[in-house]
């Protein structure tokens, strides 16, 4: 699934829409976030611990969804990326 998919699903999950020109990751994932919800403490220590470079919401756009989805696997219950990020998205 694209990213765009992906923000239509959270965007109709919350009740609103998502605009991914405005959408910013660090309003979604948080710190705090990721510490509840991974075994990870921080967004720094997210993408350092992935290995992907990601500076930018393009980054992330970028990065191929299978390894996406192992990484999170990894680090937390969650079964993929979009899990955890409809998760995000539905605390805001």
């Amino acid at each position: 699934m694209d990213f765009g998919k992906l923000a239509k699903m959270a965007g109709d999950l919350t009740g609103g829409k998502l605009d991914l020109d405005n959408l910013n990751l660090a309003d979604i994932i948080t710190d705090t976030f990721i510490a509840n919800n991974t075994k990870l403490d921080s967004v720094k220590t997210f993408i350092e611990k992935s290995g992907f470079d990601v500076s930018s919401l393009l980054d992330f756009k970028n990065i191929p969804v299978d390894k996406l989805d192992s990484f999170i696997k990894s680090i937390s219950s969650f079964g993929s990326w979009k899990e955890m990020l409809m998760k995000a998205v539905a605390g805001k």
